[in-house]
Parts: C-alpha cells; sequence; structure tokens
C-alpha cells in the first residue's frame, strides 16, 4: 500500500493554482495594457487564438511542479526568480508572433528546459564544499572589499553621480563614461553577486555593521555607474530576506507570491484605474505601469521574440559574442554587440535578455534552449553543492541579485562580469560555523 502525504498533495495543487492564476493575470495585463499603451514596442494580443493562449495558461505551471514545495536549496531560491520574471510567461508573448508548428516547437524547448531546472534545483553533490578556518576566510574577505573600496573609490574619481532614472541615459551616453568599462564590470560584480555575500555574511554573524556597509556599497555603486540595479539592489535584498523570515518561511508557493506581489498590484490598479494605461490620465499610476508590468515583468520576455524575429533572418553568433570563443569563432556583426544590432534595426532601445534570447537564441537559435539549460542546470547543482548548510532565510537574500542577473544578461556574462564564479567560490571556502545564524549575546 502506497503511504499518501495529503499535506504534500495540497501544497502542490496550492502551488499550481497559484501559477495558472499568474499566467492568467499576465495575460490579462497583456490583452489590457501591455499591446495597447506598448504596443510600439512589438508587443501585441491575438484575440483569435484564445485556444492558445488557455493552453499555456494552464500547462506552463506543470513545468515548475517538479522544484517542490520547499525551499531548501540555493536552486530552490534562484528558479522562481527564473520562472516568475522570465520563462513562464514569455509563450504568452510568443503566440501572436509565431504560428502553429513554429509556436508549438519553440514552447517545447522552453517547457522542457523548465523541467529541467526545476528538476537539477533538488540536486546536491557531496564534495564542492572546502570550509577554510574563520581566520583564513576573513583575510580573503578583507582582500575581495580591498578590491572593491580600491576600484570602486578609482571609479568614484572620474564620474560619480546620483541621479534620478530619468538623467541616468545623459551619464551612460558620455564620452567619459566609456572610459569606465573595467570598473563597469567591478560594480556588476559587487552589485549582482558579491555585495549579497557581504550582506549575507553580516547576517549570519550578526553584524550589523558589515550589512549596513554592504548596503551602502550598492548606493556608492549607483553614483559610480548610474546602473539601476545598484540602487535597487537594497531594496531587493531587504523585501526578499524580510519576506523570508516573517511570509515566505520555507513555501515555495509563499516566496512566488512575494516575488510576484508588485505585479498583482499593477493589476489591481489597471482594475481600479482602467483610464491610467494613457500616459497623462493617472501619471503616477501610470509610472508604476511603466517600471513594474512593463519594465520587470514584461521586457526580458518580449525580447525572446524580438531576438527570434531577427535572428530568422540574420547569422546566429555561434556564441562566438562571448569573449574568448570570438578568438577562435568569427562574430559576424563586427565590434557592436547583439543588443546594439537589435537597438539599431528596431530602434527600442537596450532590452534586457537573459540567457534565453543571448545565448539560445542568438547564438544557435531557439533549438538551443535545451542546451543552454542544460549548463544552467549544472549551476544550480554547483551553487546548491557549495552553499549547502547556509540558513535559508539569509540565502534567500543572497540568492536574489545572482538570479536576476541571469534574467538579463547572457550566462557567460553573468558568470565572469557578474562575478558569479567568485561568489561560488566564497560559498564553498566559507567556515562550517558560519553557515547557521550566530547566537544573540546575552
Amino acid at each position: 500500500m502506497v503511504d499518501l502525504d495529503v499535506g504534500a498533495a495540497w501544497r502542490m495543487a496550492a502551488l499550481y493554482l497559484f501559477l495558472v492564476l499568474y499566467q492568467f493575470a499576465s495575460l490579462y495585463m497583456l490583452k489590457e495594457l501591455l499591446s495597447t499603451t506598448f504596443g510600439y514596442l512589438h508587443i501585441s494580443y491575438d484575440p483569435q487564438r484564445g485556444g492558445t493562449y488557455f493552453l499555456v495558461c494552464v500547462l506552463t505551471p506543470l513545468a515548475v511542479l517538479p522544484a517542490g514545495t520547499r525551499l531548501e536549496t540555493a536552486g530552490q531560491l534562484m528558479f522562481p526568480v527564473l520562472t516568475a520574471l522570465i520563462m513562464q510567461t514569455t509563450p504568452l508573448y510568443l503566440v501572436s508572433e509565431l504560428r502553429g508548428p513554429s509556436f508549438w516547437s519553440i514552447y517545447g524547448c522552453i517547457f522542457f528546459s523548465m523541467v529541467l531546472l526545476a528538476g537539477a534545483t533538488r540536486v546536491t553533490i557531496h564534495g564542492f564544499q572546502h570550509p577554510l578556518p574563520p581566520r583564513k576566510y576573513k583575510i580573503l574577505l578583507w582582500l575581495l572589499a580591498a578590491f572593491f573600496i580600491v576600484f570602486l573609490v578609482g571609479g568614484a574619481t572620474q564620474n560619480f553621480h546620483i541621479v534620478s532614472f530619468a538623467e541616468i541615459y545623459n551619464f551612460r551616453d558620455s564620452e567619459a563614461y566609456a572610459d569606465l568599462s573595467f570598473i563597469i564590470r567591478v560594480v556588476c560584480m559587487y552589485v549582482f553577486s558579491l555585495g549579497g555575500l557581504f550582506a549575507g555574511i553580516g547576517l549570519l554573524r550578526r553584524k550589523n555593521w558589515l550589512v549596513a556597509a554592504a548596503l551602502a556599497g550598492y548606493v556608492f555603486c549607483f553614483g559610480v555607474s548610474q546602473y539601476k540595479s545598484a540602487i535597487m539592489g537594497p531594496a531587493w535584498l531587504i523585501y526578499v530576506y524580510l519576506a523570508g523570515r516573517y511570509f515566505c518561511k520555507g513555501s515555495t508557493l509563499r516566496y512566488y507570491a512575494a516575488l510576484t506581489a508588485p505585479f498583482f498590484v499593477g493589476v489591481i490598479l489597471l482594475l481600479l484605474f482602467p483610464d491610467a494605461r494613457s500616459f497623462g490620465n493617472n501619471l503616477p499610476v501610470f509610472a508604476y505601469f511603466t517600471y513594474v508590468n512593463f519594465r520587470f515583468y514584461g521586457t526580458s520576455n518580449e525580447a525572446v521574440g524580438i531576438y527570434y524575429d531577427f535572428f530568422q533572418h540574420h547569422p546566429t553568433t555561434l556564441w562566438s559574442h562571448i569573449t574568448g570563443i570570438n578568438f577562435f569563432l568569427h562574430y559576424p556583426y563586427g565590434s557592436q554587440q547583439i543588443a546594439e544590432v537589435l537597438d539599431k534595426q528596431y530602434g527600442l532601445g537596450n532590452f534586457n535578455a537573459g540567457f534565453l534570447a543571448t545565448d539560445s537564441i542568438a547564438a544557435f537559435g531557439y533549438e538551443a534552449i535545451p542546451i543552454v539549460s542544460v549548463a544552467m542546470a549544472l549551476l544550480y547543482v554547483v551553487m546548491n553543492s557549495t552553499s549547502r548548510g547556509i540558513d535559508k532565510t539569509v540565502l534567500m537574500a543572497m540568492m536574489v541579485m545572482p538570479a536576476l542577473m541571469f534574467n538579463e544578461r547572457a550566462f557567460a556574462t553573468s558568470l565572469l562580469t557578474g562575478g558569479i564564479i567568485f561568489f561560488i567560490m566564497y560559498l564553498a571556502f566559507m567556515p562550517e560555523a558560519w553557515r547557521t545564524r550566530a547566537a544573540l549575546r546575552p
């Protein structure tokens, strides 16, 4: 007789129903807001394909379920960020652009990749951790801190401006900014991985001064680089940490609810203020739609369709866009990055494009999505293995920025420029005693 865990079954069913709700809410926003207000950005909705939209909404969440209903590993903390913000809703944006077999072929690749990644989130291999004595690990941390202090202070002598989002590109398009290419790489390392490492260690060791210094580092990085992610980093770290501690409590369903809460606020605002979808009627609400429902939850999804359209008629890169590989393979677009090429073609600016668009479609075609997902799955396994034993609430905060990096940047770029490789190394070397929260002093 097979024992049935009724509680686990209910949790799985509740997670599935919530993800289906999120799919239909995303479809509603695509139809009522994004395809109308932002239709000039090649976002569209096809009213003739209601059946296809329905199937996508009810089938896609099934690919998420193999990750389980409890948050226990680093991969299980990163995967919801990827699926909620990109992979789960991307097919909705492709329905109006692709027909028949073309749509279901790319949908099948995305679905298979989600299943693969979901399974990988639960795999942990022993032997990846090599804990150092606390004294030696502290030396490594101070060397890392010195590295950032030297180069970020050096960058600040050339460019340091705390500006509004509206003024960002006045500085980023300047000639002086072009000379900061290495400093910008240092900023990315801090913002997308190693700043979270410092903050996480501060939380684990109950060193509030280290947490404050780590968060201040994000603000300093914004002054040097004018990167939106730098100023949003502290908000994400604080939000995810508080959500994990007081709301999620290890529940995957609750984590998805926390990740999608800003999106659902936009849905409620659209229901309450339908006229705000037009610029000028209700500027605060319209601004929320623009920066949250469109910019954060929509652009990376739409980028997949734009990349697909472009590379149907232009040569793929065969991964020659990756530094190092371009020494052996010809890169077909000269000195221009892929985003610059697409900007000239479509006039849409620099769309955020993660590994689905850049490393798969641009490199080889949509058929490469499962191949690149294997690399991402292996990364999940390594992250699970090196972070094993770390307090889950703190780990949740530490993993949110690396997860966002993969949503917005190419896979290899995230590993190197985003500092993920160094982040993994520091996780592997973390002393055993530091992986749980230090006891409060009496």
